[in-house]
């Protein structure tokens, strides 16, 4: 899974040819590009972040399920992913995000110099050096 400076998720096959599955348009994305991009590691769970801080998380759960088919790559229509959250994160580009999938968390830092973490839903639990 790859996110690009136009806005768009790519899915790429894990075999020989890496060919191209899908590609998935964020259109509020679109002119300042994605950055960072972590998946849960049972491929439930897509977390995107924007260059304008934004995070975005996706239910890849019916995606990934749906490309395990015997079949070969393009022979079958893919659905896109379901986008569960949106949410600010942060007042500059985020520099990079981690899903924690024991604890189903989301940790971001960014150019404005703080470590947040945050539920799936946009919740903030907290930053990382702020005082209690």
């Amino acid at each position: 899974i790859t996110a690009g400076g136009d806005g768009t998720i790519r899915f790429w096959s894990t075999n020989a040819t890496a060919e191209l599955l899908l590609e998935h348009v964020i259109k509020e994305s679109v002119e300042t590009g994605l950055g960072a991009v972590a998946a849960c590691a049972k491929n439930r769970v897509l977390v995107v972040s924007d260059n304008k801080g934004f995070v975005i998380v996706f239910d890849i759960n019916g995606l990934v399920r749906s490309s395990h088919k015997a079949l070969p790559p393009m022979s079958f229509m893919l659905t896109g992913p379901i986008e569960v959250a949106r949410f600010s994160a942060h007042q500059a580009p985020i520099t990079s995000l981690q899903y924690v999938n024991t604890r189903r968390l989301i940790v971001t830092t960014s150019q404005d110099c703080a470590i947040c973490v945050w539920t799936l839903m946009g919740e903030r639990m907290g930053t990382l050096g702020e005082e209690a």
